[in-house]
């Protein structure tokens, strides 16, 4: 049990890690429909048929639905960075060679003890050796097509996504932030229509900054504004 003061201390660390980032995430799909609007209208033809009491159980049988999120997932990881520290030493076995500037091949890595291990989370989720030619694109298809049904040899804690980490060091709310994901997704699809003016494509751009965030291509906030349109 966490004394008032532990509660306290951790409430910077809640609002950072789950609000920030599923926003954000959120925030990058609703782009990503913009962009693509038949894909927008099947999604809002599926919600529309599928919601009724607000069951979780209707949330989970969405195929659309879900694999949109884990595509906007596998897009846009909300942490596409960050490192850990080992506490034992290891040896990392490479699923692929590397073969170095020497042209010697490499088929594990070393680990000491106290080194820093960075993990490129957005690398690997657009990896083409692991998605295929088309990993730079937003196709939630590719969750739905069993192409990756027999891909038993990924990471991660959810649908071998690395958004979340996984181990025991997976995100400790990655459950409740998918089920924030499909009903906040569910009610603005449901309800509005996103679209993008049609010589202003290119406005909203990547930005790492802790966390994956959306902004303007000079760096600025409020890329995702003028996104929303009543229906």
């Amino acid at each position: 049990t966490l004394s008032e003061h532990e509660i306290l201390e951790q409430t910077s660390i809640l609002l950072l890690a789950g609000q920030d980032t599923t926003a954000n995430t959120i925030g990058f799909g609703l782009l990503e429909l913009a962009r693509n609007i038949d894909l927008q209208d099947q999604l809002r033809a599926e919600i529309h048929s599928c919601l009724g009491d607000g069951d979780i159980a209707v949330y989970e049988n969405m195929p659309l639905l879900n694999a949109f999120i884990k595509e906007t997932l596998r897009m846009y990881p909300a942490v596409s960075l960050s490192d850990k520290v080992a506490v034992q030493d290891h040896i990392l076995p490479l699923s692929q060679p590397i073969t170095t500037s020497s042209g010697k091949h490499i088929t594990e890595i070393p680990i000491m003890k106290g080194q820093t291990v960075y993990l490129a989370t957005g690398q690997y989720q657009r990896s083409n050796q692991r998605w295929g030619a088309d990993a730079h694109k937003f196709k939630p298809s590719r969750w739905i097509d069993d192409r990756l049904a027999h891909k038993e040899d990924g990471v991660g804690g959810y649908a071998n996504l690395m958004s979340f980490h996984g181990g025991s060091r997976i995100c400790l709310g990655w459950r409740f932030a998918l089920l924030e994901m499909q009903v906040f997704i569910s009610e603005l699809v449901g309800k509005f229509e996103f679209s993008l003016p049609a010589d202003d494509h290119s406005r909203t751009v990547c930005r790492y900054a802790l966390t994956l965030q959306p902004t303007l291509r000079n760096g600025e906030k409020g890329a995702l504004v003028a996104l929303k349109r009543v229906m």
